[in-house]
C-alpha cells in the first residue's frame, strides 16, 4: 500500500475533492472545512433573553474561531438574523426559522 501524500492547501475545489479521497470526509488542518454559519439571536428556544447574545459571541470569540480552525473548520458567517420583539412567539419562531430557510437556499 502507497504512502498517504496529503494535497497542498491552496482553498481550491481541486484541493477539496483530493482532501476528500486523501482524508476521507474529516477536515483537518491540511484539509480544511469551510461551514457557511447562520447565527440567529432571538432567545425563542432559550429560556434566558441572555441567549440571544450567543451567536455574536461566538463570532466575535477567537479562542472559538481558533479552535474551529485547529480542527481545519472555517466558518463564513452569514449576517445575523434578529426576531422582531414585538411579533407573537410562534410568529416570531415561524418568521426567523423562514429567514434562515432562504439564506440557506442561496448558498
Amino acid at each position: 500500500m502507497g504512502a498517504m501524500t496529503v494535497p497542498e492547501n491552496n482553498g481550491s475545489e481541486a484541493v477539496a475533492k483530493d482532501c476528500k479521497e486523501a482524508m476521507g470526509s474529516e477536515p483537518n488542518a491540511h484539509c480544511p472545512m469551510i461551514l457557511e454559519t447562520i447565527g440567529i439571536a432571538a432567545s425563542l428556544g432559550g429560556n434566558h433573553q441572555g441567549c440571544a447574545q450567543g451567536p455574536a459571541i461566538l463570532q466575535q470569540s477567537s479562542g472559538f474561531n481558533q479552535s474551529c480552525q485547529a480542527g481545519g473548520i472555517t466558518l463564513k458567517w452569514q449576517p445575523l438574523l434578529v426576531a422582531a420583539e414585538e411579533q407573537d412567539h410562534k410568529l416570531a419562531i415561524k418568521n426567523i426559522c423562514q429567514q434562515a430557510a432562504q439564506i440557506s437556499e442561496n448558498l
